[in-house]
C-alpha cells in the first residue's frame, strides 16, 4: 500500500506499472489484482511534499515508471516501509522524470534489466531534475549473459544526486553507472555522486568501468559532474574504474582501495582530480591516475603500494596522435600536478603509449611540491614538456597524506547495509565422500555443497550418460593409489564435454583420466572439460596428476573454451595431455579483435604434451584494445615431444597474451613445420624466455623481436 505522510491513500502523476510474470510464490506475500489497480487510481495526481510509502515485500518484474513535480522545500518522496525492506527482483526498473523527486530504501537483486536501464533518470522523453536516488543497492543483478551489454544506472537532466547507495556484482558488459550528454538538457549537469560503495569482479574486455561521465563523441561538453567520497573496492573491471569523458568535472575525496585500474581522464578538458587516496596493497594492475588532454589539475592526492604499468600506472601521462580523432588520443597539454604524494609505487610513467601512432609528447606540464618515496618514474617520449619544481624524491616513505579526507568504507553505500557482509568467502574444502560406483556419485553430485569433495576409491572406466555440471567448488579426486586408474568416459548423445563447468564453478580434479574415446556407437566428447556456452560471470578450475587423450578431432581439445566465457583462474599440474587432434589446450574463441579473451590467469607446469596434431597450448586475445592487463600465462617444467609439425603449425600458439614466462621446458620433434613457439605480440608485451631446451624443434617467432630471452639452448 502506498500512502501520504498525512496517512492517506493518494493519487498523483506518478505512473506505477506492475507486471506480475511470476506466480505467487515469488513473493514474500501476495498482492491482489483489486490492490493493483487501485495503486492505479489513486496515483495519478500526486502533489509537492507528499511522501509514498511502499510496504515491505519482493516484488518482481517492477516497471516503475514516474514522471511528477516537486518543490525543494516540497519534494516528493517515495520511500520503503524499512530501508531496504522492498526488494525489486526479476526485471523490474525505476524510470523518474520531473523534477524533485526522491526514492530511498530499495534492493535490487535476483534478476536483471532486460531492457535499459536498471534505474534512468528520465522517462520517456522527460528527464529528471534536482531528483535523488539515495539509501538503495543494486546486488548481483546482472544479465545471464555476461556478453549481453548494459547500465545500471544512467543519470540524465540537471543537478541529480545518486548517494549512499551501493553497487556490487556486476559480472556482464556495460558501465555501472554513466552520466550521459546526448541531450542539450544534460549538459553543465552540476550532478553530486557521493558516498556511494563500488565494487566490480573483473572482467576481461573493455566495457568494464563503474563510472562513465560522457563519450568521446560528447567529450568537448562540459558536464560539471561532482563525484567524491565514494569508495572503490576491489574494482576490477578493467583499466578505467572512473573514466571521465567530457569536460569541468570534480573527482575528489575518493578512495581506490585494491583495484585493478585507474582514476582516467580519457576525453575531455579541465577537470580536477583532488584529495584522493589509492591503496594498491601491492596487488597486482593496482593504479592510480592516467591523463589525456588538456587544462586538469591533479592535486593532494595519495598513492600507496600501486603496481601497475603503462594505463595501469601510479600516474599515467599519455603520449598523442597528431590531429587525433575524437576517439583516440589528444595532447596532454596546460596540467598542473601538484602536492601529490607516491608512496612505494612501481611505474611513474611518463609518455605512456608513445609508438608510431602516438608520436606527440605532453607540452608544459607542471610538476610541483610533489613527493615520489621509494617509487620509480619512467620517461617513454621527450622530457622538454615538463616543468619539474620542488618535488622530493625519497628512498623511503613519508607519513604525510594530503588526502586525509578521503572517503571511509563506513561512510559509504546503503547506510543499511554493510558493506562487508558482501565480502565473498572461499568455502573450506570438505572431507572426501567415497564412491565406487557412477549412480552414487551422480546423485550426490547433484546434491553437494559448497566445498564438498567427491573421492573415487575402485579402479576402473566410468561412463557419464549425460554431462557432468559444476556450479559450485567441487573437487573431485581419486585414492592415492588410484592416479591414472579412474577413467571418465561419456556415452551420451549430442556434441557435449564429459564436464561442463557453469556460472561460478570452481572444479578441482586429481587423479583422473578423461578419454575422449567414443562408448557403444555414442558421440565422442568434443572436450574432456568445457565452460557452458553462456556464463553470466567466471569460474576457476584446477586439475593435477590428470591424464587428457584420445579426441581424434580438429575441433576437439582436452580443455576447450567457449566464446564469451571467462576464467579467472586455469591450473594444470602434472598432467598428460596425447592423442588429440585438437588444441590440447584452447583458450581462442575470442576472434572479434575487441580485445576480449577467456581466461587471466594461466598456469601450466610440469606437464608432458605429446603426440598431438594441433597446438599443445592455444591462447588468443586480438585487436589493439588497451584496456585490461591479461591474459599472463607461466608455462614452466613442460615437456612437449611431437607437437603440432604441421607447416605453418606452432607447439605453442600465443596471440596477444600481455604477461608471458616460458622456462624450464623441453621441446621436442615439435614445430618442426612452422614454430616451437608463436608469439604475435603487442609492442608492450612483457614475454620471458629462459633455461629452455629446443631439440629437432621450429624456430622461435615473434612479431617484433622484444622477447626476453635467457639461457635457452637448441639443439
Amino acid at each position: 500500500m502506498l500512502k501520504n505522510k498525512r496517512g492517506k491513500m493518494v493519487q498523483n502523476k506518478v505512473l506505477i506499472s506492475f507486471l506480475f510474470f511470476l506466480c505467487s510464490t515469488f513473493f514474500l506475500f501476495s498482492v491482489q489484482a483489486e490492490s493493483i489497480k487501485d495503486v492505479f487510481e489513486k496515483l495519478k495526481t500526486v502533489q509537492a511534499g507528499d511522501t509514498l510509502v511502499i510496504d515491505n515485500g519482493k516484488y518482481s518484474n517492477i516497471d516503475l515508471k514516474i514522471t511528477a513535480t516537486g518543490t525543494a522545500k516540497k519534494p516528493i518522496v517515495i520511500k520503503a516501509q524499512t530501508a531496504g525492506g522492498v526488494v525489486f527482483s526479476g526485471y523490474s526498473t525505476i524510470r523518474l522524470a520531473g523534477e524533485y523527486i526522491e526514492i530511498s530504501g530499495i534492493l535490487f537483486t535476483d534478476g536483471y534489466a532486460s531492457k535499459g536501464a536498471v534505474i534512468e533518470f528520465r522517462n520517456g522523453k522527460d528527464v529528471a531534475n534536482n531528483c535523488k536516488i539515495t539509501d538503495c543497492a543494486i546486488i548481483n543483478y546482472t544479465k545471464p549473459d555476461r556478453t549481453d551489454e548494459n547500465i545500471w544506472v544512467s543519470l540524465y537532466g540537471k543537478q541529480n544526486e545518486f548517494s549512499h547507495n551501493t553497487l556490487v556484482g556486476k559480472k556482464n558488459l556495460g558501465c555501472i553507472l554513466v552520466v550521459q550528454l546526448n541531450d542539450e538538457r544534460s549538459e553543465q549537469n552540476k550532478h553530486r555522486i557521493s558516498n556511494n560503495y563500488f565494487s566490480r569482479p573483473l572482467l576481461g574486455s573493455n566495457g568494464g568501468e563503474c563510472i562513465r561521465v560522457g563519450n568521446a563523441q560528447y567529450s568537448l561538453v562540459s558536464s560539471q559532474t561532482i563525484i567524491e567520497n565514494n569508495y572503490f573496492e576491489n574494482c576490477d573491471g578493467e583499466v578505467e574504474i572512473v573514466s571521465i569523458k567530457s569536460c569541468d568535472n570534480i573527482i575528489r575525496n575518493n578512495t581506490f582501495y585494491l583495484s585493478q585500474g585507474v582514476l582516467a581522464l580519457r576525453h575531455g578538458n579541465r577537470n580536477i582530480v583532488e584529495g584522493n587516496a589509492f591503496i594498491g596493497g601491492e596487488i597486482k594492475n593496482t593504479g592510480g591516475i592516467r591523463i589525456v588532454n588538456a587544462g586538469h589539475k591533479i592535486k593532494n592526492n595519495y598513492f600507496e603500494f600501486l603496481t601497475g604499468r603503462r594505463f595501469f600506472a601510479a600516474l599515467a601521462i599519455m603520449n598523442a596522435v597528431p590531429n587525433s580523432l575524437p576517439n583516440r588520443y589528444h595532447q596532454v597539454v596546460d596540467v598542473e600536478i601538484s602536492g601529490n604524494v607516491w608512496n612505494n609505487c612501481d611505474n611513474i610513467e611518463f609518455g605512456v603509449g608513445a609508438d608510431l601512432e602516438r608520436t606527440l609528447a605532453p607540452f608544459n606540464v607542471t610538476i610541483a611540491d610533489n613527493y615520489f618515496c621509494n617509487s620509480n618514474l619512467r620517461f617513454f617520449s621527450s622530457d622538454s614538456g615538463y616543468h619539474f619544481k620542488n618535488n622530493k624524491t625519497l628512498t623511503a616513505a613519508v607519513k604525510n597524506n594530503p588526502a586525509k579526507s578521503a572517503a571511509k568504507k563506513s561512510d559509504c553505500g546503503a547506510r543499511w547495509l554493510s558493506a562487508d557482509m558482501l565480502v565473498a568467502t572461499v568455502p573450506a574444502v570438505s572431507a572426501a565422500t567415497a564412491f565406487a560406483d557412477i549412480a552414487n556419485f551422480v546423485s550426490a553430485l547433484k546434491n553437494t555443497n559448497e566445498g564438498d569433495t567427491l573421492m573415487f576409491i575402485e579402479a576402473g572406466e566410468y561412463v557419464f550418460k549425460e554431462t557432468i555440471e559444476i556450479d559450485k567448488t567441487i573437487v573431485i579426486s581419486v585414492r592415492e593409489d588410484l592416479v591414472g586408474k579412474v577413467i571418465f568416459k561419456y556415452g551420451g548423445a549430442g556434441k557435449n564435454p564429459v564436464i561442463r563447468i557453469m556460472d561460478n564453478g570452481n572444479l578441482r580434479v586429481n587423479g583422473v583420466w578423461f578419454s575422449g574415446l567414443p562408448v557403444g556407437g555414442n558421440a565422442p566428447p568434443v572436450a574432456a572439460v568445457s565452460p557452458n556456452t553462456v556464463m553470466s560471470g567466471s569460474y576457476s578450475a584446477y586439475f593435477t596428476n590428470c591424464k587428457f587423450s584420445d579426441f581424434y578431432e580438429n575441433s576437439f581439445s582436452a580443455f576447450r573454451a567457449q566464446k564469451g566465457t571467462f576464467a579467472d583462474t586455469l591450473f594444470f599440474s602434472d598432467c598428460e595431455f596425447f592423442n588429440i587432434s585438437g588444441d590440447a589446450i584452447f583458450l581462442a574463441t575470442e576472434k572479434d579483435d575487441r580485445g576480449t579473451y577467456n581466461a587471466e590467469n594461466i598456469l601450466i607446469k610440469n606437464n608432458s604434451f605429446h603426440d598431438i596434431l594441433s597446438s599443445a597450448v592455444n591462447i588468443y586475445r586480438g585487436g589493439s584494445d588497451e584496456s585490461t592487463a591479461g591474459p599472463s600465462l607461466i608455462f614452466s617444467g613442460n615437456k612437449i615431444n611431437s607437437v603440432d609439425n604441421r607447416e605453418r603449425g606452432a607447439a605453442l600458439r600465443l596471440t596477444g597474451v600481455q604477461n608471458i614466462l616460458i622456462e624450464n621446458s623441453e621441446f621436442l620433434n615439435s614445430g618442426r613445420g612452422g614454430c616451437s613457439i608463436r608469439f604475435d605480440e603487442a609492442s608492450f608485451d612483457i614475454i620471458k624466455i629462459r633455461n629452455n631446451i629446443f631439440s629437432n624443434s621450429g624456430k622461435i617467432f615473434s612479431f617484433y623481436g622484444n622477447i626476453i630471452n635467457e639461457t635457452t639452448i637448441t639443439e
